[in-house]
């Protein structure tokens, strides 16, 4: 059987929509935490070469940067957003750790599918996503209270497009 590799957006929204996180750096969070004891396999692509190889936990280490990890020795910075993780690995760790007791008899995890699919709309139309991030976030609260039916809080979706702004520089 092959294994599927996750994009760390492909990670990081898996346990934000199924893990009860408590925003994206929690998840981050939990990412960087489950690379560096091992839990999750991450691999890089060389870009001189084009291959694929993986990225052992000791090679990781805890960056300045974001507070995000790095890989020791690379020609460039790579931090966990520039790497592939074994999807059914990421499934697994919704099931991992104390935090899974935090949701028990509470809400259930929030399908934010709905909220990705409309920002990938916006982003979509000739004038891309929106030059600040305030504006795609007021957007996108309306947006929920109208088309979601247990809309998110505000902290929430400030969360989910801060990540979208870290990654994604609008045009």
């Amino acid at each position: 059987m092959t294994e599927i590799w996750w994009t760390f957006w492909q990670a990081s929204n898996y346990l934000l929509a199924h893990y009860p996180c408590d925003g994206a750096e929690h998840a981050y969070g939990l990412i960087e935490s489950k690379i560096q004891d091992g839990t999750l396999r991450t691999r890089r692509k060389d870009p001189k070469s084009g291959e694929y190889f993986e990225i052992r936990p000791h090679e990781w280490h805890r960056s300045q940067r974001d507070d995000h990890v790095e890989l020791e020795g690379a020609d460039e910075w790579v931090g966990a957003i520039h790497v592939e993780y074994v999807g059914s690995e990421v499934q697994k760790l919704r099931a991992v750790g104390p935090e899974t007791s935090k949701n028990r008899g509470g809400r259930p995890p929030k399908n934010w599918e709905p909220f990705w699919l409309e920002v990938i709309r916006i982003a979509d139309h000739p004038d891309g996503l929106p030059e600040r991030k305030a504006d795609l976030q007021r957007q996108m609260l309306e947006w929920c209270e109208e088309n979601m039916a247990d809309a998110p809080r505000e902290t929430s979706v400030r969360d989910k497009v801060s990540m979208i702004y870290k990654y994604v520089k609008p045009r």
